[in-house]
């Protein structure tokens, strides 16, 4: 309780969660696909966005180029980073692990992680 009391009032304050924060500190989620790592991260970007109003979605490449990150936001602010995507390349398909930070709006209705990642 009182850690989800400091990370709202963080958020109230204007402070944003970096990737590197949740990439460091997140929960952490395993997935296969076997689509390549563009497709599998376009894929997981329009499930994020279709799935609720509250989320928004970037893709940019990762520090390595067998590497794609999917940002999940607040679609508030969009400055608020909520959970990370590291899709990688793994033989013709790709290795997806998701990052998922402390502050989750709406917790009880997860796992959103699952539903984002189906299909792709």
């Amino acid at each position: 309780m009182r850690c989800t009391l400091i990370a709202l009032a963080a958020l109230l304050a204007g402070c944003a969660t970096t990737a590197q924060e949740i990439i460091d500190t997140g929960e952490k989620h395993t997935f296969q696909s076997p689509q390549p790592i563009d497709m599998a991260a376009g894929c997981i970007a329009r499930n994020v966005e279709n799935s609720s109003i509250l989320w928004l979605a970037s893709v940019r490449h990762g520090e390595v180029p067998t590497r794609r990150e999917v940002l999940v936001r607040t679609s508030s602010t969009g400055l608020n980073t909520l959970g990370v995507f590291h899709i990688d390349q793994a033989g013709a398909g790709s290795a997806i692990t998701f990052y998922k930070g402390g502050f989750w709006p709406l917790n009880e209705r997860g796992p959103w992680e699952q539903r984002w990642v189906a299909g792709c």
